[in-house]
């Protein structure tokens, strides 16, 4: 039986499409094996409480294969964190139809956080 080797060589780029971009604090991507070939992503951002302009309901997830979705924040209005800072999560799923290496976005109008994943089946 196949299994799937997850190795992740870069677990969070931030790249900001501008320089003004305050509202945005962080973001990271967390990816887990749920069988062969599919994985769960967990988005989190960090956004600023009181700018309406960071508030996203939903986000646009790049699964590095062609596809994209979009999915719905899983923490209805966020998580208040105090000092301003809000907590965004957002869950999907995705099957890739085979090894290969693909690189996962995640997608707003201020950033783009990337991570590189490498699917290998091991005999």
């Amino acid at each position: 039986m196949k299994h799937l080797n997850l190795t992740i060589l870069c677990i969070n780029l931030i790249i900001s499409t501008s320089a003004l971009a305050t509202h945005n604090r962080a973001g990271e991507i967390r990816v887990k094996q749920l069988s062969d070939y599919t994985l769960e992503a967990t988005v989190i951002t960090f956004t600023k409480e009181s700018s309406f302009a960071a508030d996203r309901d939903s986000i646009v997830i790049d699964w590095g294969d062609g596809t994209f979705s979009k999915v719905v924040r899983s923490n209805q209005f966020g998580e208040s964190l105090g000092n301003d800072v809000k907590k965004n999560t957002y869950v999907a799923t995705h099957n890739y139809a085979g090894r290969g290496t693909y690189i996962i976005g995640s997608l707003t109008q201020t950033e783009f956080l990337i991570l590189l994943i490498w699917i290998h089946p091991i005999l």
